[in-house]
């Protein structure tokens, strides 16, 4: 039974962990709980990620709509989770350290097919996909050297602001959140918010640090705004226009 359960409790308590805490029963191990918390609070936030974007992307569908999502916004929040994708895997931390930025990277390429889609742009799809998929390939293969990659984790930094930022400009012009949904926003402030914890206990990486914690503080200026404007729809914005 030992045997069967090991490789997935030792994913909880890796290391001398295994050892320290479920053979000896040693459960003061600071360290080996603080390890435990946070690799329970990552399986949670990759779990999370998984339906992220979803609410977002279901939103779009039945609205037929992307009012109030902006192409900036969502080509550098692809460019953050691929670079942190590649620079994690270069790097070697555990898949519990990034593995979200994967599944998110997945859900953003879809939410930008739907908006390359639904605002009649079919020929920039046509250029997108290939060129990002060239960019995975060449990101992720032994062409690229740890320093570019480091360059290019470094980059996440300016790219989280500016796509935040945008969809920040975009929601105070309009005064509305639009399309803009919630639950997805509140996974992606609640997620940033955790990670800056995970990181801390798992890999120590400065960069990856600083970057989840600009991405909460942004993250948290959005939930704002959906307070700001909760009572504000479209149709009240063109009411008040008339």
């Amino acid at each position: 039974m030992e045997g069967l359960l090991k490789p997935y409790l030792g994913f909880f308590f890796p290391g001398e962990c295994y050892e320290e805490v479920l053979m000896k029963l040693n459960f003061l191990d600071v360290t080996c709980l603080n390890l435990f918390s946070s690799r329970l609070l990552s399986f949670g936030i990759i779990l999370g990620s998984l339906m992220v974007k979803v609410p977002q992307i279901i939103k779009v569908v039945r609205a037929s709509s992307v009012e109030n999502l902006n192409y900036l916004t969502f080509l550098l929040e692809l460019a953050a989770v691929t670079f942190t994708c590649s620079y994690s895997l270069a790097k070697g931390f555990p898949f519990s350290a990034w593995g979200e930025s994967f599944f998110i990277s997945i859900q953003v390429v879809i939410l930008l097919i739907l908006m390359f889609y639904y605002n009649g742009h079919m020929t920039y799809l046509g250029v997108f996909v290939p060129v990002y998929v060239s960019i995975v390939w060449y990101t992720t293969s032994s062409l690229a050297s740890l320093q570019l990659l480091g360059m290019l984790q470094a980059s996440v930094i300016p790219s989280m602001i500016g796509s935040r930022l945008s969809q920040v400009a975009i929601t105070f012009m309009n005064g509305t959140t639009g399309q803009l949904s919630l639950i997805t926003s509140a996974l992606n402030w609640l997620g940033s918010g955790s990670r800056i914890f995970t990181t801390l206990q798992e890999t120590g990486d400065t960069l990856m640090l600083v970057t989840f914690a600009v991405a909460f503080v942004l993250n948290s200026i959005i939930m704002l705004q959906f307070f700001i404007y909760w009572n504000v729809s479209a149709a009240d914005k063109l009411k008040k226009k008339a």
